[in-house]
């Protein structure tokens, strides 16, 4: 310890062991959907509660 004789070590943080950064060993990349499907079932849930709404409100 030449360059810094104050130096120390608080044992009580000291941690034995790491971390396994799981994303990086076992995610895989799965392409989002076309955004022209995405749309397509945006339309059908919308109908969908359209029907539903006017079942409620009698609409």
């Amino acid at each position: 310890m030449p360059f810094a004789p104050d130096a120390w070590i608080d044992k009580q943080k000291s941690k034995i062991g790491y971390s396994i950064p799981f994303t990086r060993y076992f995610y895989k990349y799965e392409a989002p959907k076309p955004s022209a499907e995405i749309m397509t079932e945006i339309l059908e849930l919308e109908k969908e509660l359209a029907g539903s709404l006017e079942e409620v409100f009698g609409i």
